[in-house]
């Protein structure tokens, strides 16, 4: 399943809740091996849940989770925020990079 947003994602999760079924959220699928023997339960790409805001005034940026990390990265450039310089070219999802806290080049996910 690939929800759009989340309208879209929460049917599927109380369907997952009402079946028993766990549930296992997957991004653009970077640095990820699965076993031959799959993914039991529910699985739930998060890729196609873009958006991107940035508060010129705050710097608060609001990011859903399959907005790719290069992408995020250079928005917050643009509008003047620093610090996540590190993330340009790193592949991946923002939603990845927050839940593995990834980093590179001296910086991570938890600085930003």
């Amino acid at each position: 399943m690939s929800p759009r947003d989340a309208a879209d994602l929460w049917p599927l999760l109380e369907w997952a809740k009402f079946e028993a079924l766990p549930v296992t959220l997957l991004g653009a699928g970077t640095n990820l091996l699965i076993s031959d023997r799959g993914v039991p339960g529910l699985v739930i790409s998060t890729r196609r849940l873009r958006h991107l805001k940035i508060d010129p005034e705050t710097g608060l940026m609001t990011v859903g989770a399959g907005e790719p990390l290069p992408k995020v990265a250079w928005q917050a450039a643009e509008q003047g925020c620093q610090g996540f310089e590190w993330a340009v070219g790193i592949p991946g999802t923002i939603g990845g990079a927050v839940v593995m806290n990834a980093g590179a080049h001296g910086g991570c996910a938890a600085d930003f």
